[in-house]
């Protein structure tokens, strides 16, 4: 069943993109933000695949921006964001939260192109999440192994 499903996952994929002539290919998307494992979790592949793919890019990014914002402002009552706080220094946050905006300003791209459903935007959104992710995931790297170090060194104490 979940060859099935990939299948045509994969044949739907191809015809929407010779539809909306996007260059991403399906593994440089499933790379980053892990649609093949999406639509098996979802056991269906939707008929606005578009549309999906689009909002599994914003539900990956959001993970990101929650994880950007606890690292910047954390909640007072949480022990553990407010320890990871404490591993960036200032200007840590001012380059945390220059990547969060971009984030946030790419995300909300989404709405008003479900909303119209303007394919050529969908297409472009697509495309700008790989340039997008490919521009920051080396600063997120490093602020993740920032975070990693901090933890690391914690449990050996």
């Amino acid at each position: 069943m979940q060859k099935e499903l990939l299948k045509e996952f994969e044949d739907k994929f191809e015809l929407m993109k010779k539809e909306l002539k996007f260059n991403s290919t399906l593994d440089e998307i499933d790379s980053i933000f892990f649609v093949r494992d999406f639509i098996q979790q979802q056991k269906f592949v939707s008929s606005s695949l578009s549309r999906m793919i689009c909002s599994r890019i914003v539900d990956t990014l959001g993970l990101w921006i929650s994880h950007m914002h606890n690292w910047i402002m954390p909640n007072p009552a949480s022990m553990i964001a407010m320890s990871e706080n404490k591993v960036f220094s200032d200007s840590d946050k001012e380059e945390i939260m220059g990547v969060m905006k971009q984030f946030l300003a790419f995300t909300s791209r989404n709405i008003p192109t479900g909303i119209t459903k303007d394919r050529a935007e969908e297409a472009k959104f697509i495309d700008d999440a790989i340039k997008l992710w490919k521009d920051y995931s080396g600063l997120l790297l490093k602020f993740s192994n920032k975070i990693k170090d901090y933890w690391k060194e914690e449990a050996g104490k």
